[in-house]
């Protein structure tokens, strides 16, 4: 005695799996549709490097008796706030939730600001001693020897991807893919 089977599949359901899984090969191949999210909780992430002056868990260091100094004299804040004084900056990489450069194409996303001094906060920096930068550290009574050729700036980082962002992202991809799924 032989034992069968017999299947037979709705065309209806196949054809609505067939266009379920052409949405879900489309989105692997181009992920546009989830980079606005992503940039808005990278932006955020991003803002709150500002609030908590501290990225990875790591403080930025903190500001030189210097630069408090030159604050008190341009009559700025002396709160030790870094990067603080003007928000510019703040504001670049997370106006409503937008970053002022955002590139995206099919599977890569690239976010940044156009602040011109964001690159020497980001990076540590070494910045050379001109004849008018000489002037303004005495003006301001800090003393330079004569051989000192470049001031070393401290990286402040406000700007990376934390690993600990990998479930909110695998969430937002989830979330897509459910989508195409359900349709």
């Amino acid at each position: 005695m032989v034992l069968t089977l017999t299947v037979h599949f709705d065309q209806n359901q196949l054809s609505s799996l067939k266009k379920k899984l052409a949405s879900f090969r489309e989105f692997m191949t181009d992920q546009r549709p989830v980079h606005r999210e992503l940039e808005t909780l990278i932006a955020k992430q991003t803002k709150d490097r500002f609030d908590t002056q501290s990225m990875f868990g790591s403080a930025w260091r903190s500001l030189s008796p210097f630069t408090y100094k030159v604050r008190q004299s341009q009559g700025q804040s002396s709160s030790g706030r870094i990067m603080d004084v003007s928000g510019t900056l703040k504001r670049s990489v997370g106006y409503n939730g937008r970053f002022q450069v955002s590139l995206s194409s099919k599977n890569s996303l690239t976010l940044g600001t156009r602040v011109p001094y964001a690159r020497m906060q980001q990076e540590t920096t070494d910045t050379p001693i001109t004849g008018r930068s000489r002037a303004f550290f005495r003006f301001h009574g800090i003393p330079l020897s004569a051989d000192k050729k470049f001031f070393r700036k401290p990286a402040r980082p406000f700007l990376g991807w934390e690993p600990k962002n990998i479930p909110a992202v695998t969430e937002v991809f989830a979330k897509e893919i459910i989508k195409r799924f359900q349709t």
